[in-house]
């Protein structure tokens, strides 16, 4: 099955509900730790990957969800 990106992030949203980070690179996830988990819903990719600095690129533009993290505060 193949889906629009616009549609897999309105799924993802309802799903998951509010996002944590409400925009990924801007505003929003900004300090990744080691070991984090991320699902990533923007309108033009979606998808879920580790979330250090090396392996997110530029892809998050929108809502993040973290959905694992070793602690639960952000690096300071």
């Amino acid at each position: 099955m193949i889906t629009r990106a616009r549609d897999m992030a309105a799924y993802v949203q309802k799903l998951l509900g509010d996002p944590d980070y409400a925009d990924g690179q801007d505003t929003g996830y900004c300090s990744p730790q080691p070991d984090d988990i991320i699902v990533f819903a923007g309108k033009g990719h979606v998808g879920m990957c580790p979330g250090d600095n090396i392996s997110i690129g530029s892809f998050l533009t929108g809502p993040i969800w973290l959905i694992n993290r070793a602690t639960l505060k952000d690096a300071e």
